[in-house]
């Protein structure tokens, strides 16, 4: 009952009910306040600790009417009167970041929306505006980006792709993981491109950069090159890798998946 009447409820009929709990909201001091930092956590948590005690009396009572309203309360007040798709309140961006099947355009705006973000207060490090765990944070941000370049793109769309994962990580240059998978991942689409140059530049970037082993930085390569027309990129690479020593278990496991690709590869040609 309790999600019923808040999808139905108003913002003024949910505020009336709060108000029976001495949590006196005003809409347009609300309004206001949400307009100095277009930042829905930052008004929730002043909230917080202005009803601290009426919020825990409320929970305390294990009524349908919890601490949980405010937060209903904010975001239908900000619905009502913002357009929250094209918002940098970072509450939105992480709820749209978490959305499954979202179409290239709106993977294009949110990572925009997120440059924009960063641009505006610089803290060049993602989960400082939207306090998960920096682990969360960066799964989310890389599958967005994993799911972009998992649509079909043109050869210019692929270029735009890279030249975004560039500026990105450019931008949340404190996110050393991140920067490192969305790496890979954009070497991953310049192999897709199939300019042998481009593909060494980026192969020698990567091993400069970060202790990766060369078995897990080709087989983006491998992977890449396999939408060109033909897999005579792919078996380019293929021979240039097995050129490079087995030093590790996870050599051995890497190593073992590319044979298996190539095998795959080879299969489907002899078809």
């Amino acid at each position: 009952m309790k999600d019923r009447f808040i999808n139905q409820a108003s913002s003024d009929q949910l505020i009336e009910k709060l108000n029976k709990y001495n949590i006196s909201l005003n809409k347009s001091l609300l309004i206001k306040q949400y307009a100095n930092s277009f930042n829905l956590y930052q008004l929730l948590d002043s909230l917080k600790v202005l009803y601290s005690k009426e919020l825990q009396a409320l929970d305390k009572q294990n009524k349908s009417v919890t601490s949980d309203y405010l937060e209903y309360i904010l975001d239908k007040i900000v619905r009502e009167n913002y357009d929250v798709e094209d918002s940098i309140d970072p509450y939105y961006l992480f709820q749209e970041l978490k959305t499954q099947g979202k179409s290239k355009e709106k993977i294009k705006q949110i990572i925009e929306r997120l440059l924009r973000l960063n641009n505006l207060y610089h803290l060049n490090h993602v989960e400082g505006y939207f306090g998960v765990f920096e682990e969360e944070c960066e799964q989310v941000i890389y599958r967005l980006f994993e799911d972009y370049q998992g649509l079909p793109l043109t050869k210019e769309e692929t270029k735009e792709f890279v030249s975004l994962v560039e500026h990105f990580m450019e931008s949340y240059d404190r996110n050393e993981e991140l920067k490192m998978n969305l790496s890979l991942l954009k070497l991953e689409r310049i192999a897709s491109l199939g300019d042998e140059q481009e593909i060494d530049t980026a192969i020698q970037q990567i091993k400069q950069t970060y202790r990766l082993s060369i078995f897990v930085i080709y087989t983006r390569v491998l992977l890449g090159t396999l939408d060109l027309s033909n897999n005579k990129m792919f078996k380019k690479y293929y021979q240039k890798v097995k050129q490079y020593m087995v030093l590790s278990d996870e050599d051995k496991e890497e190593r073992a998946f590319i044979d298996n690709l190539y095998q795959d590869v080879m299969m489907d040609e002899e078809e």
